[in-house]
């Protein structure tokens, strides 16, 4: 089972703290990886990394991502294996979409 949420705002201030904010709403199992793409100045930013949400928020400066649009989501992984970085998830298509 994964979290998955989404925001559309005005402003493109602070939508990595209110990601974290909503995905810390939805967990409750034993996450074991986070993810954020947000579009900022026409391109898809992603940040992603292994742990549970507040493992990552410790690495990662959620105040630098930026954006008006960006979704974000926690995994828990069913199987006992080591994740590595590139296959945590955010996954993303590529389309002209702004």
């Amino acid at each position: 089972m994964c979290g998955i949420v989404g925001i559309v705002q005005q402003q493109e201030t602070k939508i990595g703290k209110s990601i974290i904010e909503s995905l810390t709403k939805l967990e409750y199992r034993g996450y074991d990886s986070v993810g954020i793409a947000s579009i900022f100045d026409n391109k898809v930013l992603i940040t992603k990394d292994q742990g549970k949400i507040s493992e990552v928020t410790e690495r990662i400066d959620i105040n630098k991502i930026k954006g008006k649009i960006a979704i974000g989501h926690t995994r828990w992984q069913l199987m006992v294996l080591q994740l590595k970085k590139m296959r945590i998830h955010t996954l993303i298509v590529v389309e002209k979409y702004l």
